[in-house]
């Protein structure tokens, strides 16, 4: 409809005439996906299928591992097209109220010498009643400001729901402890 090289009206009036967008005219299809990137994603999907939690660098790291040269911006890319990412938490999940006691810092400078001599957890610690339970029990309350000493334990507890508990399905507490 548009004629290019028509000397007597110009592209910008011949689109005005037909009411066309003149972007629309240089407009190119964006190139298909090449077949190497399909297969990279049914690789990512295979994969996600069994590991949701796997984020672009774990993903990255899984195709190195196959023998793919891959760096992690196509991963991420392909992710982004397949419209997949990692199931993680959120930042700043539980936030501190200001009723809440803080306790001081027992731990610094305390070599630990034996099991069961400090206990780490990954719960809300200042629950009313799960102070009363350590108050009864004589059980020392240490809470670190920074959380450090939490670290470990909070990354073991999200390794195991997300890249276990939320990705299963279990009937019951015995399977889940068998698994």
């Amino acid at each position: 409809m548009i004629e290019m090289e028509n000397p007597n009206i110009s592209i910008s009036r011949q689109c005005e005439l037909l009411a066309l967008n003149r972007s629309s005219l240089y407009y190119k299809k964006k190139e298909k996906i090449s077949s190497y990137d399909l297969h990279l994603m049914r690789l990512i999907d295979e994969q996600y299928t069994k590991t949701p939690f796997y984020g672009s660098r774990r993903m990255t790291a899984y195709l190195k591992r196959l023998g793919y040269s891959v760096n992690r911006k196509r991963v991420q890319r392909l992710m982004r097209i397949m419209g997949i990412h990692a199931i993680y938490p959120k930042p700043r999940l539980s936030k501190k109220a200001k009723q809440n006691q803080i306790y001081p810092y027992l731990l610094k400078g305390l070599e630990i010498k034996g099991s069961n001599q400090v206990w780490a957890s990954d719960i809300q610690y200042t629950s009313e009643r799960f102070i009363q339970i350590l108050r009864k029990n004589d059980i020392e309350i240490s809470m670190d400001s920074r959380v450090f000493d939490n670290i470990f334990t909070e990354r073991l507890w999200r390794s195991l729901k997300y890249e276990e508990v939320y990705i299963k399905d279990y009937s019951d507490v015995r399977e889940a402890k068998k698994a």
